[in-house]
């Protein structure tokens, strides 16, 4: 027979203690969630049936849902909600299998890990703007150092910011070169967390690199893969500086996405009721996309 512990029995006492301990520990929490999350978007959601100027809310009139039916009908919003999605989807193509495999090599007993580690995490903990700005001159067609390495080799320098076609890709590739640290720490961790003894058991069994990463590596590193989609969906949907400091939009609003165009609403034409719908837009579009991502990659025992 199989011996059980015996039950601890708390008194009333104790548990109202307990919850008020509790409460008193969540309370700061719960405050600033109100104060800087629901409260905005409650404003946000009330401010997208209004049509007014910040510079004299007291004028505002009430439009219901005018404001979305003009932006679903706006070209330049759906250009950049187009670009938004872009942004996304080139940001998990590029940024996860790059991250992955820089996690790979980073957890193994390498020369030179080290060094690599900090490169890769030395982008991460810069400045935005300063990487922005940094990257802007690597990108001058006249006398960037990407055109020079081009012309080392032979091939004609590129417009890269100020081409309709490169720009975007020129955006994104600096936004992932950015931000690529953050998902190789998330998948470092999840990789360090798998034990060794399952890949040598693999191993013995006769199973090769490729083997073990798909059908032992890659089941186990699912909740991590989760959340670095998840991370990377929603850095590439609001995606600001970068756009602001480098192309402004352009060049024919050939990098303009859904947050920049909010802004221009906001401040650049006064109209908040547009800015606050196309954030209302922004949030469902993300919610959509963060449950598809949910559902590809749940296991049968998630969720």
């Amino acid at each position: 027979m199989q011996a059980t512990l015996p039950r601890v029995r708390r008194s009333p006492r104790v548990r109202a203690d307990v919850l008020l301990v509790a409460t008193l520990f969540l309370f700061p929490t719960f405050v600033g969630l109100i104060v800087f999350h629901w409260l905005p978007l409650a404003a946000a959601v009330q401010n997208s049936l209004l049509r007014f100027s910040p510079l004299n809310p007291s004028a505002a009139t009430f439009v219901g849902l005018s404001n979305y039916a003009n932006l679903l009908e706006n070209e330049r919003f759906i250009r950049a909600t187009v670009n938004s999605l872009i942004y996304i989807g080139g940001k998990l193509a590029l940024q996860i299998p790059l991250g992955l495999g820089i996690a790979l090599l980073l957890n193994r007993s390498l020369p030179g890990t080290r060094i690599v580690r900090g490169a890769v995490f030395a982008a991460l903990v810069a400045s935005e703007a300063v990487v922005a700005l940094i990257w802007n001159i690597l990108y001058t067609p006249d006398n960037g150092l990407f055109n020079a390495f081009l012309g080392a080799v032979g091939i004609p320098g590129q417009p890269f910011l100020t081409s309709v076609a490169q720009a975007l890709p020129s955006v994104l590739v600096m936004i992932v070169w950015k931000d690529i640290g953050f998902t190789t720490l998330i998948l470092l961790a999840g990789l360090q967390t798998i034990p060794h003894e399952y890949q040598e058991a693999a191993e013995i069994d006769g199973a090769g690199a490729w083997a073990r990463l798909v059908h032992i590596t890659l089941p186990l590193l699912r909740r991590m893969l989760l959340l670095a989609t998840f991370m990377a969906t929603i850095s590439g949907s609001r995606i600001f500086i970068p756009i602001a400091l480098m192309t402004d939009g352009g060049p024919e609003d050939a990098t303009i996405n859904a947050v920049y165009f909010m802004y221009e609403q906001a401040f650049k034409f006064q109209r908040m009721g547009d800015a606050s719908a196309v954030a209302m837009l922004v949030i469902l579009l993300l919610v959509a996309i963060t449950l598809v991502q949910a559902r590809l990659l749940r296991t049968d025992h998630e969720y």
